[in-house]
């Protein structure tokens, strides 16, 4: 950065992730644990996207990284990246000349993945403050108010209900090649949404070291998988349950609703206040829940994002976007 700081703004480089952990519990006062830091980053089958300023002494005292995927908009595919864990020592906020450590940092990082072949997208899921900085460095949008859908304990289905007679919801270790197969039956559905086969969701949930989602595949009589659902018990220090994700066809909604019930009897079972979910408002599945039982619950969060191309505009995504909590590092 300069000689009179010695600091060097460059990507990660292995081993750095011991002097990142560091900063980290530094700043969030939070103790992250190797295991999940290589799977979150270093083991994500898109790429490690991470940019650190370093000291002499290889102390990292900032860092910009996002966890890439890849998603389909309309025929195309692009990578979309998630910006997860941005921090700057608390010594080194002050006495360096503007601009600041943090956003010498973020230009780095945007200068070697802000491009259409490494990054089309970049999003998050910020408060109010967060958004404020991401707007001011990295030129993030507003896309939305973050609005879920909710129904409290007493009204979930009770435990041992059954959903559609001809389907049977069961939990699996992991999802295979049934994810595959229906999320090519979904995908047609989705005009811009991650893609969530195989390879994402085993690495996203079964591989996840401290986090025991729950996976389910709904089957016909046949044995054929019509839907899948990722669920967990708690949801950002509340007693409520949440609905992760799910891959389910559009034009199947009874492997919807079969999921549905078997998510809703377990987090009654085991004593949620509550099922959380999120859809986007113009996604079919809003309108189910809606019908099903769930009513909209504001939350803190905003969802953001910023473009670099032409090709996949700020407003395709405001209005055609499909997502879950899943997609977001909160759950």
């Amino acid at each position: 950065m300069s000689a009179e700081t010695g600091i060097t703004i460059a990507p990660y480089a292995p081993g750095d992730e011991h002097a990142i952990l560091a900063c980290f519990k530094k700043v969030f006062n939070v103790e992250r644990s190797l295991a999940h830091w290589y799977w979150k980053f270093r083991d994500c089958p898109y790429g490690l996207h991470c940019y650190l300023a370093k000291t002499p002494t290889g102390q990292v005292v900032s860092q910009f990284t996002c966890v890439p995927v890849l998603c389909r908009v309309g025929s195309a595919t692009y990578v979309f990246s998630q910006a997860l864990d941005s921090m700057v020592d608390p010594d080194f906020r002050k006495g360096l000349k503007k601009p600041g450590l943090f956003a010498l940092t973020v230009l780095g990082y945007v200068n070697r993945y802000g491009h259409e072949h490494e990054e089309a997208v970049g999003f998050g899921l910020p408060n109010a403050q967060a958004y404020r900085i991401g707007r001011r460095l990295l030129g993030y949008s507003f896309l939305h108010d973050v609005v879920t859908l909710y129904k409290p304990h007493e009204r979930l289905a009770a435990d041992g209900a059954a959903g559609p007679a001809e389907l049977e919801v069961a939990r699996v270790s992991r999802f295979g090649p049934d994810a595959d197969a229906l999320w090519a039956a979904a995908a047609p559905f989705i005009e811009v949404g991650t893609i969530k086969d195989a390879r994402y969701l085993d690495w996203r949930y079964a591989d996840c070291p401290d986090v025991d989602y729950a996976l389910l595949v709904a089957r016909d009589r046949r044995g054929q998988a019509r839907g899948l659902a990722v669920a967990r018990g708690d949801y950002i220090g509340t007693r409520d349950a949440v609905l992760c994700d799910w891959v389910v066809p559009a034009d199947d909604p009874e492997a919807g609703r079969a999921l549905l019930v078997a998510v809703e009897s377990e987090a009654r079972r085991i004593g949620a206040a509550g099922l959380e979910v999120l859809f986007a408002q113009y996604a079919p599945e809003y309108r189910w829940l809606r019908d099903w039982g769930y009513e909209p619950r504001e939350t803190q969060f905003i969802q953001v994002a910023r473009s670099y191309t032409p090709k996949v505009p700020l407003e395709r995504l405001r209005e055609r976007w499909s997502y879950m909590l899943g997609d977001y590092d909160i759950v």
